[in-house]
């Protein structure tokens, strides 16, 4: 899951691009409350749904299959936010370099990855100026679809490899 938004500062002078991904602490928190209520329906690979449904009061091995979920999403997250940010620095100024680590609610889904993109600063007036225009608005639509399309496409080639 992708989501783009535009970020604000009381700092006037702040700008450029960042993403977020969900913090450790948050992720956990996530897990235990779904290991407690089993309201979030969680899709796994079949053959570790048939391993969890023989074993279905084992919270243990549950945890444990979350947070190797969480773990391997982690590192999608990550690479795929450097991949991002790498080709936000080719048309705007980077906020942060590198992936920041969030407690925001849109990103909590133990089901899929999640990563938030700020694309610029509202809040900083030539940013906005900037935002407004359908130019800067392609390139940085460029930048996250070409980064989006060279991380898949590159995922794909290692597996068939």
């Amino acid at each position: 899951m992708v989501s783009i938004h535009v970020n604000s500062s009381k700092k006037a002078y702040v700008s450029g691009a960042s993403t977020w991904i969900i913090s450790n602490n948050r992720m956990n928190r996530e897990i235990n409350n779904y290991l407690k209520n089993n309201k979030e329906i969680i899709f796994f690979e079949k053959k570790i749904q048939k391993i969890l449904n023989k074993n279905i009061l084992n919270i243990g091995l549950k945890k444990s299959i979350l947070n190797f979920q969480f773990n391997n999403f982690q590192k999608m997250e990550i690479d795929l936010s450097d991949c991002i940010l790498k080709e936000l620095k080719k048309n705007t100024k980077l906020y942060k370099k590198n992936p920041n680590y969030a407690n925001f609610g849109i990103l909590s889904s133990i089901n899929m990855p999640s990563l938030l993109i700020e694309i610029g600063f509202i809040t900083n007036f030539k940013e906005e100026q900037k935002l407004k225009t359908q130019n800067y608005q392609n390139h940085i639509a460029y930048s996250i679809y070409h980064a989006l399309k060279k991380f898949f496409y590159s995922k794909k080639n290692k597996k068939n490899n």
